[in-house]
């Protein structure tokens, strides 16, 4: 592994006065980021642009309490429809960002987002012409983009056909192809190349009032996922894997939360209380719900997920063990490459790996 990062541009005061950071910002853990982004690279202003989308009213309040929580002070919010088309999201977000722009003005931007696998993100790159574009993190996805893309020096997702014949009319396509995105993640000391940098948290850890934290050496947190939700795997097996897990967090002593995700069904939550889990559906994201509070168990584990690279950053006391799902549940070759890639990086690392078999 290289382990490489590029001094942050914090001292430039000539680049700082001229500089605006825009963020867009579809996700709880983006604002964390962007959060400390913006005390590493300075720019006169920060201007945080939530995505809300119609009907998503748990993602909309986690991202809204998460910016309340940083105190960011001059924000865009930017609303969309949530069609079963995805299309039609993707050319209303695109005709948003359009008028956002033309409301901010012509001014030099950097201009942040945080799912490299968003297209309409990089679509905000030709209507912005930023002097510089960064991803922030999103999840392991900020990985895989890294190995995957930026560090061919491609620096826009794979299109398919139609798109692509669009943006080559338009003589966009190679601008985006091209034109240089850096990232800003925890996982870049994983990759190699002065488009990588290093975020650490430092800004982050100073909100946190480490000398209050009483850990529950008793109490586990089970990270929820959705697996199965979005096809991964089927309900029936996620549903014995957690009986498999629930039997091994008991049998080291521990009671344990499942800390839900923000989409997870009725249906699957009462079929995973019926196992013995209890259920908290949370109206932060994990890392500011542990931030937000002095009581914290002494141990989260689950599947795999960012948070296994996050916490040891925030909470270097909180332990972390990944409950291996086994390969044989998951039905596409692509979650497989993945969950392998994500298992390979971990055994380097100094977090405990229990299988889980059904």
């Amino acid at each position: 592994m290289h382990h490489y990062q590029k001094s942050y541009k914090i001292c430039d005061t000539n680049l700082v006065s001229k500089l605006k950071n825009i963020f867009l910002i579809a996700s709880p853990l983006q604002v964390i980021c962007a959060y400390e982004f913006s005390k590493k690279y300075l720019a006169y202003k920060n201007i945080i642009c939530p995505i809300y989308i119609n009907g998503a009213d748990l993602r909309n309040k986690q991202i809204k309490n998460t910016i309340e929580f940083f105190k960011f002070e001059n924000i865009e919010n930017i609303y969309i429809g949530n069609s079963f088309l995805s299309k039609v999201n993707q050319i209303h977000t695109v005709c948003k960002f359009i008028f956002l722009r033309l409301k901010l003005g012509r001014r030099n931007y950097r201009l942040i987002f945080g799912d490299f696998r968003d297209k309409s993100m990089h679509i905000a790159r030709i209507f912005f012409k930023p002097k510089e574009a960064f991803v922030i993190d999103d999840g392991f996805a900020s990985y895989l983009a890294g190995e995957k893309y930026l560090s061919k020096s491609i620096f826009l997702p794979k299109l398919n056909k139609f798109e692509e014949f669009i943006l080559r009319i338009l003589r966009h396509y190679k601008y985006l192809k091209d034109s240089k995105v850096s990232l800003f993640s925890v996982y870049s000391e994983l990759l190699n190349g002065d488009i990588f940098l290093q975020n650490d948290f430092l800004s982050v850890r100073k909100k946190i009032k480490y000398k209050n934290i009483n850990y529950d050496e008793n109490l586990a947190f089970y990270l929820g996922t959705k697996l199965s939700e979005r096809g991964a795997l089927s309900l029936d097996d996620e549903i014995k894997i957690l009986k498999s897990s629930l039997i091994y967090i008991q049998s080291i002593g521990k009671k344990c939360i499942y800390f839900a995700k923000r989409s997870t069904s009725k249906k699957k939550l009462d079929l995973i209380e019926a196992l013995g889990y209890k259920i908290y559906i949370p109206e932060y994201p994990l890392e500011l719900y542990l931030m937000d509070s002095e009581d914290l168990p002494s141990l989260i584990c689950g599947f795999g997920s960012s948070v296994f690279s996050n916490l040891p950053k925030l909470f270097p006391d909180l332990k972390s063990l990944i409950l291996q799902y086994p390969i044989k549940v998951f039905r596409k070759k692509s979650d497989i490459y993945e969950y392998n890639t994500f298992l390979e990086i971990f055994k380097n690392q100094p977090i405990e790996i229990i299988n889980i078999d059904i």
